[in-house]
């Protein structure tokens, strides 16, 4: 499939969205209920709706609407295209899970579920600076709307569920406050094809979710032969322009811990786009990494947290019982 091909598939979803009676063609009144986007007036979508309405039908066919965005896509383009792709991935990605997570090992189960919740993760952290180019537009759109000029009303067409636009977004960031279901939204036109995707690895990773076993047996120990791993969870925000240090003292930490064999593992987790760390670190037992946070290596690293950090560090801790660490 050409990039051409895969950009003009998205915008045939779009139509599909759009068309709410199913009768293959856009009406003046589906038009204007799904692109209103709270700026343009009604006269101004009237103009757009007659230009891409090239055959002069009062309608839109996916042709005509698919022609014109096209057209217009620009430095999308790519963006489209790779949306497109991914869609295939992941739906392949998807097929051989449900067929092959039942035969898995409990150790290959848990790391599809950990893929399939990071893919999602990922797809938040795309979601969230889209969101606010798209906000940061439509409020520059708003503010340089000539005086007396009203904006298009968003009338619900009959079989509409989706709220379009701008106004939509607004909804389903509101919604995000009590649900995290709108991580699947605000990807504007494109989100349709990733939303589907959200909504399909969210249903799977439920449904995977729910069939680990917690019918374990219950273990009788000795407390006094009990033999406990001590987890160390440590989060931190690294100061702008700071970054550069934090980075060679975070390096420096690391070569010491790895030679320490008393540290079972440690691993660092960086975000995109942000400034945020996470250390994990799984010592033999309390006693040790207390002594560890006496060594000048654990000193050093505090120290020069104090001035790379933006806020002070946050440090969690948890003992497990060492035979957990063991079983399959």
């Amino acid at each position: 499939m050409s990039n051409q091909e895969k950009e003009m598939s998205i915008f045939l979803d779009v139509f599909r969205r759009a068309d709410k009676n199913d009768d293959s063609a856009l009406s003046w009144d589906e038009f204007k209920s799904f692109f209103a986007d709270g700026v343009m007036t009604t006269s101004e979508l009237e103009n757009l709706f007659n230009d891409i309405d090239t055959h002069n039908t009062n309608n839109i066919d996916t042709g005509e609407l698919c022609t014109y965005f096209t057209q217009h896509l620009g430095q999308f383009g790519p963006i489209f295209s790779a949306i497109e792709k991914m869609n295939g991935h992941v739906s392949q990605a998807l097929m051989e899970t449900s067929k092959e997570y039942d035969s898995s090992d409990k150790t290959q189960q848990f790391i599809t579920r950990f893929l399939l919740r990071e893919v999602m993760n990922q797809f938040a952290a795309l979601q969230r600076p889209i969101d606010t180019a798209s906000d940061a537009l439509d409020q520059k759109a708003a503010e340089t709307q000539e005086a007396g000029a009203a904006a298009a009303e968003v009338t619900e067409v009959k079989g509409s569920s989706t709220i379009p636009g701008r106004m939509g977004r607004r909804y389903r960031r509101q919604q995000s406050n009590t649900s995290q279901s709108s991580q699947e939204q605000g990807l504007g036109v494109a989100g349709g094809a990733l939303s589907s995707q959200v909504d399909r690895l969210r249903s799977l990773i439920d449904r995977l979710e729910t069939r680990v076993s917690f019918d374990i047996p219950e273990e009788q120990i000795d407390i006094q032969n009990e033999k406990l791993i001590f987890i160390v969870h440590r989060k931190l925000t690294v100061s702008e322009g700071c970054e550069k240090s934090f980075r060679n003292s975070l390096k420096s930490y690391i070569e010491a811990v790895n030679v320490n064999e008393d540290c079972q593992h440690l691993s660092v987790r960086s975000f995109k786009g942000s400034s945020r760390y996470v250390i994990y670190e799984i010592w033999s037992n309390d006693k040790l990494w207390k002594e560890h946070l006496s060594s000048p290596e654990a000193k050093n690293f505090q120290h020069a947290n104090v001035d790379n950090l933006e806020t002070p560090e946050q440090l969690n801790t948890l003992p497990v019982p060492e035979s957990w660490l063991k079983k399959d």
